[in-house]
């Protein structure tokens, strides 16, 4: 396993770079590799055939992105970049190959890791049809509360009402909207380019989660979607560490 350079670095066939828009965004490009991130955050993002790009996750230490890179030898169909300064270690396919020649407990993981995201991809294409706006804002700060550090007393969450209007499918006016009205409960307080979440369970109940990041639809004794979703990335990279 080789460690990816942090945005400053350079790229090579084993150290793929994470390239940065605007101020200091690295890319992600090869697309043989899966990566663990191991500090800072990253976005995952896609652009539409109407050339739009679309912010679908934000992902942080613990988390892991290209997993379908690792059994399927084909162009990636995202872009990642780093929001902040951030590292992550590097799994070549050819290196996973032996890896499950050796410990074949190893394909068990990796499935119940690719099962994962349609699960996900599913849960926020039902949210689009049938939850309003306002809840989807609600439930993606419920979401970056997660990745951004729930165990803080206050969680700033750096990220502009615009990236945060695209992982909700929402407008930045809806953002807006949402954003000052909780503002005005106390719920959050609001900086340039950052959201402050003060009280998470707050948000959560508003949002129609019994808990944070738990959907009340999930069946009697399953996990919350990102709780199955640590548990699943953490049980890869105690494997592969």
């Amino acid at each position: 396993m080789a460690r990816s350079p942090r945005s400053e670095g350079r790229a090579s066939s084993s150290e793929p770079t994470l390239p940065r828009a605007a101020t200091h965004r690295t890319e992600v490009r090869s697309n043989d590799s899966l990566h663990l991130v191991v500090s800072g955050r990253v976005a995952i993002q896609r652009t539409t055939r109407f050339g739009e790009e679309a912010l679908l996750f934000v992902r942080g230490p613990g988390d892991a992105f290209g997993e379908l890179a690792l059994v399927y030898p084909g162009q990636r169909s995202a872009t990642v970049y780093a929001l902040e300064p951030a590292e992550t270690m590097c799994v070549l396919r050819r290196e996973f190959e032996r890896l499950r020649a050796a410990h074949p407990a190893v394909d068990r993981t990796l499935v119940s890791l690719l099962a994962h995201e349609p699960r996900r991809m599913n849960e926020l294409v039902t949210e689009a049809y049938y939850e309003s706006a306002e809840k989807r804002v609600l439930r993606r700060l419920v979401d970056l509360v997660a990745v951004y550090d729930s165990r803080a007393p206050q969680t700033v969450i750096p990220l502009t009402q615009v990236q945060l209007a695209s992982l909700a499918g929402a407008s930045r006016a809806t953002v807006n909207a949402v954003l000052a009205a909780e503002q005005g409960r106390g719920t959050i307080t609001l900086r340039r380019g950052a959201t402050i979440v003060l009280d998470p369970g707050a948000l959560a109940r508003r949002a129609g989660l019994r808990a944070t990041g738990e959907r009340p639809s999930a069946p009697d004794g399953a996990e919350s979607e990102l709780g199955e979703d640590r548990r699943v990335r953490g049980s890869l990279s105690g494997r592969l560490l």
